[in-house]
């Protein structure tokens, strides 16, 4: 065994053993389990599993939000020889089905009844005949709303067929078998782990995609062990730090940062869910933290939010404070020296407005890390403001997450950062980011045609995004090579930039350009609630029973943002016509991804007729 995930694991509990590892809040407690205490679980599940017949390379799949104990089946998976095939659990039953059937999972981990439930709605009998076992963490699963059916409670009988129960069970129930085992054949459970090679495949992740049915990507220990040893070397982690995870674990993002705590040995909090995340990141104090931009977005609008919502005398403080905050941000980013007055300025705003701000992360972030989608520069620039630094990568699936990352020692807030250790990178001809390494993925599962149009013979990989590479090395992606716009004019437009600029003002949530093939650009605008509640209180609105976006003052300040954005653009990247959606975009509704990425095809389909409407000259212009 040699450097494999299995290996990490078990290195961490020689040298390491009984520091914390992985952490969840019990009441109003958090209680943590060591990496020995992990690998003890770990071992048991692979018992469980070999005793289930699971073979060296058979995949299981994981059917669930975050939590500790997918952790502690994820390794248990690995240390069993076999390999771990993440679902996010907003999967469709569709999407279910489509992940089973092409990964050949034979047993499967499902969180609650509802999870499984999708396992039984959608799958063909034959299907259902090769998964061996389901295996689920809640038997039980409470709303506090009544669901789209009616219920408040779904329990799992419920929803499994009377012929099915047999191969239905409790995880406290495999854990119990599996340790059984053990305590007969630890050795012979061990050596599975043993057997494991860098070249084995490790995890088939389905990439979430904003179009289409998801592929499988295969990753091998070798592509982690590399991505890991990366992480490490550029961000200077070590096993003093801590972090909350909350994104989910069916993405590569947060599947890396989980491997790189047992290569690195640091430890991992879970957060309850995404919503009490902020709340729980200043009982948890993480010195580090990884988000999508959505959720730093969040906060910024929330932040500016509150203080519109100030009496005038507490707004001009909060506005003088964070206009010193800036001028000490641009001065360091620079290289340039505070001189007496700035300094003696700045210790007064952080006193009376920055330091709130930032302890919204907690007492002891040393950095935070933003990956998944573009983050916005005005978003970065104003945290570094309040002395919160986001640190934006740049990575994909295929590439086991990050290829580039801002440093905390060599950063450019609006770029993607320096390529990491042992990457390659070279733009086409045409400015798409091509990246070789021993991160890039083995290809793609059951697809060899993909995969010879996505990696050629050297092993570069095409990434399918645009980008311009400085002098110091320093990427910027510019857009989504598949996204770009050809206006009926044959004009190239990167809508994502755009949206952005749109996106940067506290009311708006969500701004989706459209106009390929057409004479024009729109766009979609969706109002953000909390932000339009301030402007409200500040300017006297009354709402009604109207929704915020179709108040005439809030509509006449968004006509403002697009002018705004659009006295910055050339003509044909200006938005000339848009509308407010009634509402926001949802994960749910299949509009967003569980990353929080636009399926730009699945919006243009839902809004057709208000999008035909902005061009038939029927809406605002």
């Amino acid at each position: 065994m040699t450097n494999t995930i299995v290996a990490m694991l078990r290195r961490q509990v020689t040298g390491n053993g009984d520091r914390p590892a992985l952490e969840t809040r019990v009441g109003s407690h958090w209680i943590s389990r060591s990496f020995r205490e992990w690998d003890e679980t770990a071992l048991a599940v692979a018992a469980a599993l070999a005793d289930l017949g699971v073979s060296h390379g058979d995949r299981v799949a994981i059917l669930s939000s975050t939590r500790r104990e997918w952790a502690e089946v994820d390794m248990g998976i690995v240390s069993a020889g076999a390999v771990v095939v993440p679902i996010y659990q907003q999967t469709t039953p569709e999407g279910v089905a489509h992940v089973l059937e092409d990964s050949g999972s034979v047993v499967v981990f499902a969180e609650d009844p509802m999870q499984i439930e999708k396992l039984f709605a959608a799958t063909s009998a034959e299907q259902r005949r090769a998964v061996r076992r389901i295996v689920y963490f809640d038997g039980r699963r409470r709303f506090e709303r009544p669901d789209p059916r009616g219920r408040l409670e779904v329990r799992l009988e419920d929803v499994v067929p009377r012929e099915e129960r047999a191969k239905v069970m409790a995880y406290a129930e495999l854990l119990e078998a599996g340790r059984r085992l053990l305590d007969r054949e630890e050795s012979t459970i061990r050596a599975r782990g043993d057997r494991v090679v860098p070249d084995d495949i490790a995890t088939i992740v389905y990439t979430s995609g904003t179009t289409g049915l998801p592929r499988g990507v295969l990753l091998s220990h070798k592509n982690f062990a590399a991505e890991t040893g990366s992480v490490r070397e550029v961000l200077g982690l070590t096993n003093a730090d801590r972090t909350l995870l909350f994104l989910p674990l069916a993405h590569i993002f947060a599947k890396a940062l989980l491997v790189a705590s047992v290569r690195v040995g640091f430890s991992t909090a879970f957060a309850t869910s995404l919503t009490s995340a902020l709340d729980e990141m200043r009982e948890v104090e993480p010195t580090f933290f990884a988000a999508v931009p959505r959720v730093f977005e969040k906060v910024y609008a929330s932040v500016l939010a509150k203080i519109d919502g100030e009496s005038p005398l507490r707004r001009r403080v909060a506005e003088r404070a964070l206009s010193v905050g800036r001028e000490v941000s641009e001065i360091r980013r620079n290289g340039g020296t505070i001189g007496p007055i700035l300094a003696a300025q700045h210790r007064a705003a952080d006193l009376a407005v920055l330091e709130r701000i930032r302890h919204v992360f907690g007492k002891r972030l040393r950095f935070a890390l933003s990956g998944a989608a573009p983050l916005s520069r005005e978003v970065a620039e104003f945290f570094h403001s309040c002395d919160v630094l986001i640190l934006e990568g740049y990575g994909l699936t295929e590439t086991t997450a990050a290829t580039h990352v801002n440093r905390p020692d060599a950063f450019k807030l609006g770029t993607v950062g320096l390529p990491a250790p042992g990457i390659e990178v070279k733009l086409d001809r045409d400015g798409e980011v091509l990246v070789r390494g021993d991160s890039v993925m083995v290809g793609y599962r059951n697809d060899p045609d993909a995969t010879s149009v996505a990696l050629d013979e050297d092993r570069w990989f095409r990434t399918g995004d645009i980008g311009t590479i400085d002098r110091e090395g320093f990427l910027t992606i510019t857009d989504r090579k598949k996204d770009l716009i050809v206006t009926a004019g044959g004009k190239n437009v990167a809508p994502q930039n755009i949206e952005r600029l749109l996106e940067a003002s506290p009311l708006v949530s969500r701004a989706v350009v459209i106009g390929d093939r057409r004479p024009y650009l729109v766009a979609l605008i969706t109002v953000d609630d909390e932000a339009a509640r301030a402007y409200a209180a500040r300017e006297g609105l009354v709402r009604g029973d109207r929704a915020w976006g179709e108040h005439p003052k809030v509509a006449s300040e968004l006509d403002a943002i697009v002018r705004r954005v659009n006295a910055n653009l050339e003509n044909y990247q200006q938005i000339k016509r848009w509308a407010v959606l009634p509402r926001d975009l949802e994960v749910e509704a299949g509009e967003l991804t569980p990353t929080l990425k636009v399926r730009r095809k699945v919006v243009v389909q839902r809004f057709e007729d208000r999008i035909e409407a902005l061009y038939s000259g029927r809406d605002r212009s």
